[in-house]
């Protein structure tokens, strides 16, 4: 790159990568000479000529440089924010250690109902491994076993599963009188199987590497690699392979592959022999991939209907099994693999983070230092007081549950003198909208502090099975833990498992319940019902329950079996409460007569009263729960900072664009149409939009009274984004092309354009308003996040560069949305009040009117 001359600063320098190198190179030369003529006693002989020696000296000043420069995060980044290919981006985010993450496929339990009325005496039929169940809007869910059904004399059912050979009983609900039918539950998987082989070079030489290219048009969320020999039986499923993160961690007896992202699915690479075991020339590679469609199988409660279809043998003919199937709870656990641009900006923020919150930039990427939160990709750290000897810095995150932001804001609240509680659940009213506070406040008035608890509200989990006993007259006792439900109910805190059995005498079995913490056991109550019950036991008080994450175990045992009275054991983990001083802490200020708390994190009460019941569980497990776990982020920040965390606003009115600096003196007023006929000198108002008088030729200009004995005049013209204070208002105003603008919009933004259709465009206007949407959301959603700008010229550009648009009209929103302030100059109540706002919007934000032009 050639230096350059700027008039008026001097001569600046080349700073560019090439030239860096190069002087890094001429460095590393010196040195080398240097040392040489030391070394060999050449102090009198000019290197620097042509000779065997300073061609020596060149080669290596040149590799050395290339291999410093090469391992630097200056090239690896430069290189990695550059690269345009997909494949470029991939194999750079892997060359920085960066593996993406891959997706997570979402479950759920299916409730299937067989009716009864077969012919045979004993009816059997399978429902086999893999079998695939369908949701209305198309999304497969398998199975991950093969199910046995037995049916006998219409008046009784078995259900087994078998799974890597072992077999469990299933519990069977059976209606012989009124319904005449039977019901079970299968736990089914979002994902769909594609199985793909491949084979290794014939020619392939001793100690050679080799690899494998894996199309793949889905998100991967599992994977298994076996090799099968060129002299093994073709119905052998051959030698499995292991993953490993790199090839070098492979010894030379290890069965193991490395899997790499690539343009167009996976590579393979494989070891050579002396790193990890090389497959044989013309193996056989069988890849079987679970793909999945990540956060998309996310299904609600009810939408799974129907399944492949099931037969059972009668009389020597396939007949086929009727049935119905529904998912009584929605699916969850589903997630999204990392797209390319999360791939680049992800690889990049690990690269500088390194695991740590230290600069800004690595507290903007949470996410991604914080591993298993539930906060997004997009936070905003304010460093918000500095009377502390700590660095308080506050973290705004958003979080999102059914594929959806929540809508949430940070609010202030004023309470009583005296009040030291605001409960979880407490309704708020802030901006004409409800708010649902979601943890207990703790009003410390004195300390000018408020402190937060949780507590948990309800919860189901799926026990884990730790152990099991088998019995001298049977193999097992027959006996299943289906779930866990952990909930606060008043003052008191119960914990219930339910189990099903067909056991003759499961009315007596017991159940102990032990909290690790504590090490206490507590003795459940039995509550039987029809092929199982429930076993509970109710804490009093809920406060005499261990704070933290507690590990939970359950021992069910039936004092009737002769020789082990012991059937099994369970486990589970979860939080009942927890004090969250560690990471949440809000300002309070008193005047005597009322409190006002600073910074509660809130949710729009409709949005949560919307939720169904199982919704509610759901949102209490997958966020709350997910939240208070992962949220104490000691282990990834300074010693010295105290990292605060707050809601972003992620709903109500945007506030933050009346901090912006005003770029003119204050007015009086807005929207004058006639000006005084006296005043001071040097008064100030905005025109408005007046249809007579000398004041029409002058619309939204700024009018300032230049001598009040002579009543004069004078007009000056705004240019667009101009912020004037209005005294009469106490607001600040903006220009547009619309004129002078208090603006006063919603989370999310609302976008409304219309459109002039081209007459001649074959464009239908339904297809015309769906690619406007889809060109604004593609356009804008990766900027999506707290107080960015959004201009009205980049929203008109995107719309008039649809195909079919010959012009058009933005009406909303009628300024652009930008934010131009500094934080340390706010006042110390702007300071207490401000929370960032998340700027966005849907696709059910967005209003078209087509209208045709001529």
């Amino acid at each position: 790159m050639a230096q350059t001359d700027n008039p008026g600063q001097g001569h600046i320098p080349d700073r560019s990568l090439s030239k860096e190198l190069y002087l890094a190179r001429d460095d590393i030369r010196s040195q080398l000479t240097e040392y040489m003529q030391q070394y060999m006693e050449l102090e009198g002989v000019d290197l620097t000529k042509t000779s065997f020696l300073s061609y020596i000296v060149d080669i290596m000043s040149t590799l050395t440089a290339n291999i410093l420069f090469y391992q630097s995060s200056i090239y690896k980044e430069f290189f990695l924010t550059q690269a345009q290919l997909p494949g470029s981006v991939y194999n750079l985010s892997a060359f920085l250690g960066y593996t993406p993450s891959e997706a997570t496929y979402s479950t759920t339990n299916l409730l299937m109902t067989v009716p009864l009325g077969f012919e045979e005496a004993n009816t059997e039929f399978t429902i086999p491994d893999e079998f695939t169940f369908t949701s209305s809007d198309g999304i497969n869910f398998l199975t991950y076993y093969q199910t046995d059904v037995t049916v006998t004399n219409n008046n009784s059912a078995t259900v087994s599963m078998t799974r890597d050979g072992r077999v469990y009983n299933v519990p069977v609900i059976i209606d012989t009188t009124a319904n005449m039918e039977f019901k079970f539950a299968l736990p089914v998987r979002q994902y769909k199987i594609n199985e793909q082989e491949f084979q290794i070079d014939e020619d392939l030489q001793i100690f050679q590497f080799t690899n494998i290219e894996v199309p793949i048009s889905g998100q991967v969320s599992g994977m298994t690699v076996y090799v099968r020999g060129p002299n093994d039986s073709p119905s052998s499923s051959g030698q499995l392979y292991t993953e490993f993160s790199s090839l070098y961690l492979m010894s030379s007896t290890d069965y193991g592959y490395v899997v790499r992202k690539s343009v167009s699915g996976r590579t393979l690479y494989f070891g050579n022999g002396l790193i990890g075991i090389q497959p044989e020339a013309g193996s056989t590679v069988i890849v079987t991939i679970e793909e999945t469609e990540g956060e998309d199988g996310n299904v609600i409660s009810g939408s799974i209907q129907t399944g492949g279809r099931i037969y059972s043998e009668q009389g020597g003919v396939n007949t086929i099994v009727s049935y119905e199937v529904t998912n009584p709870s929605p699916s969850s656990g589903g997630s999204q693999e990392e797209t390319m641009q999360d791939v680049r900006a992800n690889a990049i923020s690990s690269l500088t983070a390194l695991n740590r919150l230290v600069s800004e930039d690595d507290y903007k990427n949470a996410s991604v230092v914080v591993e298993d939160s539930p906060i997004t990709n997009t936070s905003f750290p304010v460093l918000k007081r500095s009377d502390l000897k700590v660095n308080e810095i506050q973290l705004f995150v958003t979080m999102s549950f059914l594929d959806s932001l929540i809508p949430a804001r940070n609010i202030y609240y004023s309470v009583p003198v005296g009040t030291t509680l605001i409960p979880r659940g407490t309704t708020i009213t802030f901006q004409n909208i409800d708010y649902i506070t979601i943890f207990d406040i703790t009003v410390e008035p004195y300390n000018s502090s408020a402190t937060y608890n949780y507590i948990i509200d309800e919860i189901q989990l799926t026990p884990i099975l730790v152990q099991s006993w088998e019995h001298d007259q049977q193999d097992i006792y027959h006996f299943l833990a289906n779930s866990v439900t952990i909930e606060k109910v008043g003052s008191t805190g119960v914990f219930e498992m339910t189990y099903f059995s067909e056991e003759v005498d499961f009315a007596d079995c017991t159940c102990e319940m032990r909290i690790i913490e504590n090490d206490t056991i507590y003795t459940m109550t039995t509550t039987p019902g029809v092929n199982g019950g429930t076993f509970s036991y109710t804490f009093a008080d809920y406060l005499n329950i261990p704070t933290g994450e507690l590990n939970i175990t359950f021992t069910v045992s039936n004092p009737n079996l002769p020789f082990q009275q012991l059937i099994s054991q369970y486990s589970v983990a979860a939080t009942f409460s927890q004090d969250l001083s560690k990471f949440m802490l809000s300002n309070t200020v008193t005047d005597g007569t009322s409190v006002i708390v600073y910074d509660i994190p809130g949710i729009k009460e409709s949005y949560y009263n919307g939720l169904s019941s199982d919704e509610k569980v759901s949102f209490e497990l997958d966020v709350m729960q997910k939240m208070i776990s992962s949220m104490d982020l000691i282990d990834y920040r300074m010693l010295t900072d105290f990292v605060n965390i707050k809601l972003c606003n992620t709903t109500g009115i945007i506030g933050n664009m009346q901090l912006n600096e005003v770029t003119k003196d204050d007015v009086l007023d807005v929207g004058v149409c006639s000006l005084p006929g006296s005043g001071s000198t040097g008064d100030r108002y905005l025109i408005g939009h007046p249809e007579t008088g000398i004041e029409a030729s002058h619309k939204d200009e700024i009018a300032v009274l230049n001598d009040s004995t002579a009543v004069t005049w004078i007009y000056s013209q705004p240019t667009t984004n101009d912020v004037i204070y209005v005294d009469s208002k106490d607001k600040k105003y903006f220009y547009s092309s619309t004129g002078w603008i208090y603006p006063q919009y919603e989370i999310p933004l609302k976008i409304e354009v219309e459109i002039i259709k081209t007459n001649d465009s074959s464009i239908s206007e339904a297809d015309i308003m769906r690619d406007v949407k889809d060109a604004l959301l593609e356009a804008f959603d990766d900027r999506f996040g707290p107080n960015i700008t959004l201009y009205r010229s980049e929203i008109i550009e995107i719309v008039q560069g649809v195909d079919g648009v010959l012009n058009c009209r933005l009406i909303k929103p009628e300024t652009s949305i930008f934010f131009d302030f500094d934080i340390d100059d706010f006042t110390q109540e702007q300071l207490l009040q401000f929370a960032p706002e998340y700027i966005y919007f849907t696709e059910s934000d967005i209003t078209v009117r087509v209208i045709t032009g001529d």
